[in-house]
């Protein structure tokens, strides 16, 4: 009860000198009296009063019981050591810079949001990429496998051709009048003409081949 008491004292002492000193004087352009000086930077260091109440103490601004205090180099010239006691500017000065600075922070991190999606979505393509050019290999393979079964075939058919022809032209021999030179042109024709279709059809692949590639 009677700490209650005294700081309601307190209080209307304060509230009594502000009130006489902001009636009788604004001392903005006057010059400080030593007293007042001393008593001002009593009044600062008992931590008791806010800057403003000294400021309405004494009649004159905030900002002129700062400066003083940063001439005395009692506080820097930044006011850092003074943060609870600053102006009001200041600190929605210092709120606005804060909310810059988060709506900074928000807009890089939407923007490294964007980049790693960019990334993903470049990765994505990258593989569907490889993926169609792996398929696209793959597909030239089994129709080069194909091609070359096809050939096989082909020349199996024509040794199986050539193996009844010789089997049919023997079992002719006993029968019919053979004239070796006129056989022999005729097996080397055949030979010729096998060898000539061979490379023929090999030549038709290979550029294929490089026509594709």
């Amino acid at each position: 009860m009677k700490l209650y008491f005294k700081d309601f004292i307190d209080k209307i002492y304060k509230d009594i000198l502000i009130l006489s000193n902001t009636m009788n004087l604004k001392r903005h352009n006057k010059h400080w009296t030593p007293d007042e000086l001393e008593k001002m930077y009593r009044e600062y260091n008992l931590r008791e009063l806010t800057i403003q109440e000294i400021a309405d103490l004494h009649g004159r601004s905030t900002y002129a019981i700062l400066n003083k205090l940063v001439q005395e180099n009692l506080i820097n010239n930044q006011w850092s050591d003074v943060k609870g006691w600053t102006p009001e500017y200041e600190y929605e000065k210092k709120e606005d810079q804060e909310e810059e600075e988060e709506d900074e922070e928000d807009e890089e991190d939407e923007e490294d949001e964007n980049e790693e999606d960019e990334e993903d979505d470049e990765d994505e393509e990258d593989e569907e990429d490889e993926e169609d050019e792996e398929q696209d290999e793959e597909d030239e393979d089994d129709e080069e496998d194909e091609e070359d079964e096809e050939q096989e075939e082909e020349q199996e058919e024509e040794d199986e051709n050539e193996a009844e022809q010789e089997e049919e032209q023997e079992e002719d021999d006993g029968n019919v009048p053979y004239n070796m030179e006129i056989y022999n042109i005729e097996v080397a024709t055949l030979g010729f003409i096998k060898f000539m279709h061979f490379i023929v059809v090999k030549l038709f692949y290979f550029c294929k081949k490089m026509i594709i590639f």
